[in-house]
């Protein structure tokens, strides 16, 4: 079986030196899937990102910094925030542009975010303050869920997961301190924490347009993480196949 090829952008580690970095458990998740991978460096401009996704199958859009406010209209309002503005400027480019050839996005965490600042979304910049019901930032183990997230049965993100039954929940990971504050036109949410925060969103006219809140890589050991890398890959594959 041919493996999909899967574009993933790096994250900027020191913004000062211009030191970029992946974490393992992406790519390994995807190598669990059938997927071969190749990492982008935040420096790519507009035009190269456009001659990347013109060679791969799919794009995977992981954690790390923050989105920038100004994104979205907004200023840094929060002593955790660091914004990353070059890998923000990239990951805009290659989500238009993956969106308009209808290739498969899978956005995780971050990626979340910048799926739905791109769109035409906003952010909340802080999302758990002291006392709050639902703790969005949780200690290692991250592969030890922190809280459940009741998942849309009848949306497509249901059966990625191999969930059935009209409303199911299932406990995830969670590492942020951003989320989702107004949810693009373009998307609908289809899972949902505890105090109402949008835990997860697609483009239903996509092929396959999905963002989580939580963290499937740590948890790919579990069936319902492994199938949505699973269900991405296909989806890729699937991709490629129409492209040929």
């Amino acid at each position: 079986m041919t493996k999909p090829l899967i574009a993933v952008p790096m994250q900027v580690e020191n913004p000062d030196t211009s030191l970029y970095s992946i974490k393992k458990r992406y790519l390994a998740s995807l190598k669990q899937a059938g997927c071969a991978v190749v990492v982008l460096p935040p420096s790519l401009t507009e035009d190269e990102a456009a001659v990347v996704l013109d060679r791969v199958d799919g794009l995977l859009l992981p954690g790390g910094g923050d989105v920038d406010p100004a994104r979205y209209g907004a200023v840094v309002a929060s002593p955790h925030c660091s914004p990353t503005p070059e890998r923000d400027r990239l990951e805009a480019a290659l989500i238009r542009q993956a969106a308009e050839r209808d290739m498969p996005i899978l956005g995780i965490c971050r990626g979340m975010q910048i799926m739905n600042v791109a769109l035409g979304g906003t952010l909340t910049q802080d999302v758990s303050p002291a006392g709050a019901r639902t703790a969005h930032w949780q200690p290692e183990p991250y592969n030890a869920p922190s809280h459940p997230v009741r998942i849309d049965g009848e949306s497509p993100l249901a059966a990625y997961l191999g969930l059935t039954g009209e409303c199911a929940a299932i406990p995830v990971n969670s590492m942020h301190h951003q989320g989702v504050r107004d949810l693009a036109p373009a998307l609908r949410p289809c899972a949902w924490a505890d105090d109402g925060l949008v835990e997860a969103a697609l483009w239903p006219e996509k092929r396959f347009f999905v963002a989580v809140q939580w963290h499937p890589e740590f948890l790919a050991d579990d069936e319902p993480s492994l199938n949505l890398f699973r269900c991405f890959a296909e989806a890729a594959r699937a991709f490629a196949a129409s492209r040929a």
